[in-house]
This record gives structure tokens, C-alpha cells and sequence, in this order.
């Protein structure tokens, strides 16, 4: 070993030694870096992340960009429940539905009960378009647009039901003051003459349509006092409707 070493470092062999030392370092970094290790770079704390969030009622939702990644993750902090899930779709476009019952979004919706329902659909790019709210404040309807290939989607959420009941996709939609909501598809990006249209009945009419509709004399009106709304009723159905449907669900377990 001794004569090992004073060869090495003897002239003009140390000169190779020097160069051969400097080559095995660079390519020890390069293996380093290619094998991406982190106790390189030191301590990993919380800091390094980037993190951005919003309150939504009970509901925290969280944009976090982890440390050396590339793609920010979505997620819902449930005040109530304490409990985290990651729902990327939220990326695209998030609205808070009324009454703090949850967020809505493209891909579904997500309830302060913990409820999440997702739908089976391609869905990119989405962005929040407009909402339109029924007379009696019972159904919202919430439009989302993606700008490059021309396709929407409508997602009709019921307060009192809390849930949606049938989402529509579509290429463009006419909403009229009575209600009529027509909606038009295209099948294929090459021009056609004959196109595909649907015409659906909804609560979405216009408050001037409204107006000239003569009373009906419904439960609702019966009910109602001076200092009754719109607003209150919805939310006393869908307390009973929850509490309703709770006792189902507990009634058939038992049984």
C-alpha cells in the first residue's frame, strides 16, 4: 500500500493522480443528481411547499405545489369531519354552493357532510361560466365552459335534495324566459348540416316571466308569514329531507 501511494504521488504520475481525483468527483455529482438525492439538500420542511388556501365556510381548500414537484395538488379540508381529501378537478374551477352546503365543480361537487360525487366524463379546462338561480331559490344552476374546443357542461343542484340531479354536456345552450332550456351537441369536429338538439323543461324561468304567471295557490303560499322568505323555506326543506333520509338509511340497516 505504501509503495502503492508513493507512486501516485510522486512527479510526474501525481499530475495524472490530480486530474483522475477531479474526473471521479464530477462524476459522482452527475450520479447524485441523477438518482435524486434529497440528503443533499438538507432538511425538507413545510416551508419549502408552496401552499395557498381559501375558506369556504366549513370548508378550507388548499393549492399545494410539494417540494421539487411540478404539478399542484388540490385539496379539501373538512372542518367538521377533520378530515383531507385530494380532489384535483377543483384545479380547474371551484364555486361555493349556497347555504355552505359545499363547493361545486366541474367534475362533481363536494358536501360538508363529507359527501363527494364525481361524474364519469372527460372534463379539461374547465372554467366557471355564470349561475343561475330558480324563483323559489330551490335549484342553482352552475355553467362551466372550456374556451378551446367550445364544450360546456350544466350542473342543475337542488337544495333541498342536495344533489345533482342530471348533468348536461353540451357545445352551446339557449336558456328562454319560460324555462325551456335548448342544448346542441356536435358529435365530430367536421361541419355537418343536421346537428343534434335536445329541449328540456326546467325551473329556471325569468323573474319578468314569473310576474305575469297568475298565483297558484300552492302549499307554499299558504304557509308563508310576513316574515317568511324564500331563502328560509329551502333551507327548513333541506334540513328535512337530510333528516328524513338519515333515518331511512338508519331504518334499513336495523331491519
Amino acid at each position: 500500500m505504501l509503495a502503492f501511494l508513493t507512486t501516485v504521488l510522486s512527479f510526474p504520475t501525481v499530475v495524472f493522480t490530480v486530474l483522475l481525483g477531479l474526473t471521479l468527483l464530477y462524476w459522482l455529482v452527475v450520479i447524485a443528481g441523477a438518482v435524486d438525492l434529497d440528503f443533499l439538500d438538507g432538511v425538507v420542511g413545510l416551508d419549502d411547499a408552496q401552499i395557498l388556501h381559501a375558506k369556504l365556510g366549513t370548508l378550507i381548500v388548499m393549492k399545494v405545489l410539494p417540494y421539487r414537484e411540478h404539478e399542484w395538488r388540490y385539496l379539501v379540508f373538512n372542518t367538521r369531519t377533520k378530515r383531507v381529501d385530494r380532489i384535483d378537478a377543483i384545479g380547474q374551477a371551484c364555486v361555493q354552493l349556497p347555504e355552505d352546503h359545499g363547493i361545486i365543480f366541474p367534475g362533481g361537487y363536494y358536501l360538508k357532510s363529507g359527501e363527494t360525487k364525481t361524474f364519469d366524463r372527460q372534463i379539461e379546462k374547465m372554467e366557471f361560466l355564470k349561475r343561475i338561480r330558480s324563483p323559489n331559490g330551490e335549484d342553482v344552476l352552475y355553467c362551466f365552459h372550456e374556451r378551446g374546443s367550445g364544450r360546456s357542461i350544466l350542473l342543475p343542484y337542488n337544495l333541498i335534495r342536495k344533489e345533482v340531479d342530471n348533468p348536461l354536456g353540451c357545445h352551446g345552450f339557449s336558456l328562454y324566459p319560460d324555462g325551456t332550456l335548448v342544448i346542441f351537441r356536435g358529435e365530430s369536429d367536421e361541419p355537418k348540416r343536421v346537428h343534434t338538439m335536445q329541449v328540456w323543461r326546467t325551473p329556471f324561468l325569468s323573474e319578468e316571466h314569473v310576474k305575469t304567471k297568475p298565483p297558484t295557490g300552492s302549499s307554499w303560499r299558504t304557509l308563508e308569514t310576513p316574515t317568511s322568505s324564500a331563502g328560509s323555506r329551502i333551507s327548513w326543506a333541506s334540513v328535512a329531507w337530510s333528516t328524513s333520509r338519515s333515518r331511512l338509511a338508519r331504518n334499513m340497516r336495523t331491519w
